[in-house]
């Protein structure tokens, strides 16, 4: 047995281990440690039994967290917010479409997808509950990607860097969308810790560039596209006494870009214009064709036509001398995506969902004036600029059923009544001098 299984089967034993007898975060640690070493998609997971190692990790939070529940949280209950109530009629809608869906089987895989999500958004919302651990869960994820990002490194492949072979990361474009929200929210960790002597200030110091590294194996146009828009909302949303900190550390993002970029990311990224004709790269030109495509489906099938079932029914929209675009074309856009799998109410949800991010993040901003914790104030902005990352990269590919926007969903949950519950102390602290 090789020291890598033995390595994961120790951390994954403690994890369990810890939550049960310590404190159910470690369960939720241990869910993220299977998410980044899948044993399944690693060439040492054959050893091991075939189990649903992600699943366990968090029945067995779950278990923790009711034993370890105290009456004296006061915290509101994990439904009382409109983002996690619209995810469920979401998903309601979801089982509904069984009744019509193209392709029963992969749809009820979605179905229960969906439902573990919801179960997902239970246990970070229930332990994700000081700011403590939320530095610590997006740490985690830092750590995360830096396993993802030695992997492209020690990997690169003579081209672009397809997969680290992970659920719901198995491509390029996914990964680096994944790694790019990573990165977003873990660069914002950097500017609150204080110190070169914090031992968090310096694990995400040296991971960023591998994870950085990994972003440009992938040659993902998307990413860095995300990544832009993502800095420019960080402007907006962070603190105004930190904003100079923010340009210091965009200023190195730059000059790692630089040292890092080869020639193939660099021949990609200029795709992303149109040439002096006008005419854009096939890749990005069947795009367009596709969002055409997709809204004569969606007029035909007003109701959806049931998960993944777009690689079934678009051969009969496909015109002929169209580019880069053939049967089974999964569809490029998360928006146009919902809108033909599961219809228009289906895309009217997923829509009303962003919006309740949008604004929740938006009225977090208000908090500044009332005193909100200058830490809190600069993750605001890590996580808004997650969310553009993850809003823009979905504009290409679909991430509609992206693991990483679950976690965003149940942290912007979880932090507005951390941020709010900080307003308040502040308030309690003034009137009482």
């Amino acid at each position: 047995m090789s020291l890598t299984v033995l390595l994961f089967l120790g951390v994954f034993g403690l994890g369990i281990f810890l939550a049960f007898f310590k404190h159910p975060f470690f369960g939720l640690l241990t869910y993220l440690w299977v998410f980044y070493n899948p044993p399944a998609q690693r060439w040492w997971g054959d050893v091991l039994p075939d189990l649903r190692w992600s699943l366990l990790a968090g029945i067995v939070t779950l278990v923790a967290i009711f034993l370890h529940s105290s009456s004296k949280d006061n915290r509101p209950f994990w439904l009382a917010n409109w983002g996690i109530i619209i995810f469920i009629l979401w998903t309601v809608w979801l089982w509904i479409l069984s009744f019509w869906s193209m392709d029963l089987s992969k749809h009820i895989e979605g179905c229960i997808l969906f439902s573990k999500f919801v179960l997902l958004f239970f246990l970070i919302y229930q332990l994700v509950v000081t700011e403590e651990d939320f530095e610590n869960f997006v740490l985690a994820n830092v750590v995360g990607g830096f396993i993802f990002g030695w992997i492209a490194y020690r990997n690169p492949g003579g081209g672009r860097f397809e997969s680290v072979g992970g659920p719901g990361v198995n491509d390029s474009n996914t990964l680096a969308m994944h790694l790019a929200v990573v990165i977003a929210l873990g660069g914002f960790l950097f500017l609150t810790f204080r110190g070169w002597k914090n031992w968090k200030k310096w694990i995400v110091f040296g991971s960023m560039p591998f994870i950085f590294n990994a972003i440009i194996l992938t040659v993902s146009r998307q990413a860095v596209l995300g990544l832009m828009c993502g800095g420019l909302a960080a402007v907006v949303l962070l603190p105004a006494k930190k904003r100079k900190s923010l340009y210091g550390v965009g200023v190195l993002a730059f000059i790692l870009l630089l040292f890092l970029g080869h020639d193939i990311f660099w021949e990609r990224l200029q795709t992303i214009l149109p040439d002096e004709q006008g005419q854009y790269e096939d890749s990005a030109a069947s795009r367009f064709e596709l969002l055409k495509i997709d809204w004569e489906i969606a007029k035909d099938y007003p109701w959806g036509v049931g998960y993944k079932g777009h690689a079934l029914v678009i051969f009969n929209y496909i015109p002929e001398g169209a580019v880069g675009i053939g049967q089974g074309k999964a569809a490029h856009n998360s928006y146009m995506a919902v809108l033909v799998e599961e219809g228009f109410l289906g895309a009217f949800l997923y829509l009303a969902l962003w919006g309740w991010l949008g604004m929740t993040i938006w009225r977090l901003k208000s908090l500044d004036r009332f005193g909100l914790k200058e830490s809190l104030g600069i993750y605001r902005a890590g996580l808004g600029s997650g969310l553009v990352v993850l809003f823009i990269c979905g504009m290409f590919t679909n991430y509609s059923n992206a693991e990483i926007g679950v976690w965003l969903l149940a942290l912007v949950s979880s932090f507005s009544v951390l941020c709010h519950r900080s307003v308040r102390e502040n308030s309690l602290v003034l009137s009482a001098r």
